[in-house]
């Protein structure tokens, strides 16, 4: 696994400003997700009203790696309310809804029945074949999109990033 696998990232309007900083275990990848149309549809958030409003106008935010460190868990929570609170103490206006060190599912439980009705989706759409041709579609098309992700980003980071989510 890369050794920069464990970051805190932050989200910057095109100006440069920072407006949101996060944790990852996975890379670049959490980061990248902020920005895709399927998680900013269900985004409610202050940070997702932003960067629907940016990309209205045609523009992204843009990732910067803050930090890398060698080991998550309680490091990397307690990197990120470091850095938010360093940016909120500098007057910087964070779209951040908390001070950092949880996930965005933390406090959170599905209840059983939401549970059970999200397992009789995706049991219903992977019975019929067009569901299961999606499928195998999406998974064609996801190492031809991490490559073109990867151009997106840095060269060093670009190589560590694929080695990660390739899991080398």
């Amino acid at each position: 696994m890369s050794r920069d696998r464990y970051i805190i990232y932050a989200l910057k309007d095109p100006s440069g400003a920072v407006r949101y900083i996060g944790k990852s275990s996975a890379g670049l990848k959490v980061a990248q997700r902020h920005i895709t149309a399927r998680v900013l549809s269900k985004d409610t958030s202050r940070k997702g009203d932003w960067i629907r409003s940016l990309m209205a106008r045609g523009e992204r935010p843009e990732i910067e790696v803050m930090e890398v460190l060698h080991e998550g868990g309680e490091a990397l929570s307690a990197a990120e309310k470091r850095w938010i609170a360093e940016a909120r103490t500098s007057g910087l206006d964070l779209t951040n809804m908390q001070a950092g060190g949880v996930g965005a599912s933390a406090g959170m439980r599905h209840r059983s029945e939401t549970k059970r009705r999200q397992s009789d989706a995706a049991k219903r759409r992977l019975s019929s074949p067009e569901g299961r041709q999606h499928l195998e579609q999406m998974r064609a098309g996801a190492k031809a999109a991490r490559a073109a992700r990867a151009r997106l980003i840095s060269p060093g980071l670009a190589m560590a990033w694929l080695e990660a989510v390739n899991g080398a």
